[in-house]
């Protein structure tokens, strides 16, 4: 994988998902939007993106910015993944796979299909920092529910999805679970990025 596809892979973590393209939010111009988790709740996260990469956002973290780690899951659903499965290199500005000659994609390297667990709520555009939650070394086929992963993933190992705590299987739709089972060595995490600025609504009332 070259150091280009690398980084724009790295940018895009965080905002992979459902790509909306919009002006505003909540008055501020945001590049990207889709569903995340934040103690067990779907929430809609909005995304800027690095400047150098087409986005409204900065081009690396700033010390005055609030922070916030997003926890990189399995799906909690497998029909739904609210971070569907994407190949790189991506398009910088559009974020669609790059195609050759013959209109085929061009898969350098797969973001798996994931679900973003953040652990807080935050109204505030924040600094989101990204971490592939995998097996720990005390998980057993008995105590994690994993999702193995393509063999080109940028994870390198499965993403775990439930985990059984007091003999409950629970998702990892919540920073409070996540953290007992890192813990309890159920689960490990890997830094994956600096995922750039976002922050939180509640999805509208139906």
């Amino acid at each position: 994988m070259s150091p280009m596809s690398r980084r724009r892979a790295l940018a895009l973590l965080i905002g992979a998902g459902a790509l909306t393209q919009s002006a505003a939010a909540a008055d501020l111009a945001y590049d990207l939007t889709k569903k995340a988790w934040v103690d067990g709740k779907t929430v809609q996260v909005y995304v800027q993106m690095p400047k150098a990469r087409g986005g409204h956002g900065p081009n690396e973290p700033s010390k005055n910015k609030p922070k916030v780690d997003v926890f990189l899951v399995a799906p909690v659903s497998d029909a739904e993944p609210y971070g569907p499965e994407m190949a790189m290199p991506l398009d910088k500005i559009s974020g669609k796979p790059v195609r050759d000659a013959e209109g085929k994609p061009m898969p350098d390297v797969i973001v798996p299909a994931h679900d973003d667990t953040f652990e807080r709520f935050t109204k505030k555009p924040t600094d989101t920092y990204g971490y592939w939650i995998v097996p720990g070394p005390k998980a057993t086929p008995e105590t994690v529910a994993i999702q193995p992963m393509p063999a080109n993933s940028m994870v390198g190992e499965a993403l775990v999805q439930r985990i059984k705590i007091d003999g409950v299987w629970l998702p990892l739709n919540d920073a409070k679970t996540v953290r007992k089972g890192l813990a309890l060595g159920l689960v490990a995490k890997k830094f994956a990025t600096w995922g750039g600025i976002a922050w939180l609504k509640n999805p509208p009332k139906q």
